[in-house]
């Protein structure tokens, strides 16, 4: 129920915003599924995703220049993480999910940026996704230490 409550808030923020009609309709449509998903995508997982989660979340949409963007409004994207990775010079945190028109290539902190949901899925299978993830997490860390302890300024 907290997916449907923070996506209701965004929604009534970004009302007052929309001003082509057809952009409000396809707002509302999206929004009108909110109640489904929120019964089915129960656990927020926001900040802790694994391979395997079957995740819902609402991406923000964005349009006009890339110097001078304009919020267009919300999706609500549902879909299967089927990979996620560390980048080595920055450590961004990137996921590739299985949504309904293909793949989708998403960096963690724009998954986790409004909240992300999943399902309910076997304990025990997912804390091992966790552990190996959180582990890759350390080393990746470690080596971006030992870089910079080894950087000369």
């Amino acid at each position: 129920m907290k997916l449907l409550k923070s996506a209701l808030q965004l929604y009534e923020s970004f009302t007052d915003l929309t001003n082509k009609w057809d952009d409000r309709e396809r707002e509302e449509y999206e929004f009108s599924r909110l109640p489904a998903i929120s019964r089915a995508y129960r656990n927020n997982i926001t900040g802790d995703a694994c391979v395997g989660d079957q995740v819902a979340f609402v991406k923000q949409i964005w349009g006009g220049s890339h110097r001078k963007p304009k919020l267009i409004g919300f999706e609500i994207v549902e879909g299967t993480i089927i990979n996620e990775s560390y980048g080595a010079d920055k450590q961004q945190h990137t996921f590739t999910l299985k949504v309904k028109g293909g793949t989708l290539k998403i960096k963690g902190r724009n998954l986790y940026k409004l909240g992300l949901w999943a399902k309910d899925r076997d304990p025990i299978e997912r804390q091992a996704a966790l552990d190996e993830k959180h582990k890759r997490g350390d080393v990746a860390r470690k080596n971006r230490d030992l870089r910079r302890e080894s950087y000369v300024y």
